[in-house]
C-alpha cells in the first residue's frame, strides 16, 4: 500500500500528526509527498516515525522546502532504519552540509539502493563527501544527482568511488557544470 496526500500543504503540525499515525502502521509501503511545503520541523517529524516504523520502503519528498536541518535529520534517521530502499529528496534546498550527512549515513546503512538529491544545491564538495560515502556503502546502485552545483572536481571524485564500489549502476549528473574534462 501506499499514501498520496492529496492536501495543497501539509503544516508542521499535520506532519507531527500523520507521523504519529504512521509509526506503528505496517501496511503502508510507499510515502509520497511531493509538493507539500513540509518544511525541515516536517522532515524532522517523519524522521523520527521512519526510526521506529519498519514498514516503509520509499519516502517520496520531492519539491519541498526541506534544507540542511531535514537531511540532517533524515540522515540520522537512515543510519537506523533498515527497511528504506529509496529516499527521494530532489528539488529541495540541500547543500553541501545534508549532502555530508546523507554521506555519514551510507556509511553505515547497508539497505537503502537508491537515493535522489537532484536539483538541490550540493556542489563539488557535497559531491566529494558523497564519493567518500559511496566507497564504503555497498548496497546504493543508483544516486541521481543532476541539476546541482557540481563541476569537474566534484565528478572527478564521483568517478573514483567508482573504482571501488562495485555496486553502483548509475550515478545521474546531467544538468550540473561539468566540462568535457570533468566527464573523462
Amino acid at each position: 500500500y501506499q499514501a498520496l496526500i492529496q492536501a495543497q500543504t501539509l503544516s508542521d503540525k499535520c506532519m507531527q500528526a500523520l507521523s504519529e499515525i504512521l509509526k506503528l502502521n505496517t501496511t503502508i509501503h510507499k510515502l509520497e509527498l511531493p509538493g507539500k511545503g513540509i518544511s525541515d520541523k516536517g522532515a524532522q517529524a517523519l524522521a523520527k516515525m521512519l526510526k521506529i516504523n519498519a514498514a516503509v520502503k520509499y519516502i517520496g519528498l520531492t519539491n519541498n522546502q526541506i534544507s540542511d536541518i531535514g537531511a540532517q535529520a533524515l540522515a540520522e534517521m537512515l543510519k537506523i532504519n533498515k527497511a528504506i530502499k529509496y529516499i527521494d529528496l530532489a528539488g529541495n534546498q540541500i547543500s553541501d552540509i545534508g549532502a555530508q550527512a546523507l554521506s555519514n549515513a551510507l556509511e553505515v546503512n547497508r539497505v537503502i539502493n537508491k537515493i535522489d538529491l537532484g536539483r538541490n544545491k550540493i556542489s563539488d564538495k557535497g559531491a566529494q563527501a558523497l564519493a567518500e560515502g559511496l566507497k564504503i556503502n555497498a548496497a546504493v546502485q543508483n544516486i541521481y544527482l543532476g541539476g546541482n552545483q557540481i563541476s569537474d572536481i566534484g565528478a572527478q571524485a564521483l568517478a573514483e568511488a567508482l573504482t571501488v564500489n562495485t555496486v553502483i549502476q548509475e550515478i545521474y549528473l546531467s544538468y550540473n557544470k561539468i566540462s568535457d574534462k570533468g566527464a573523462q
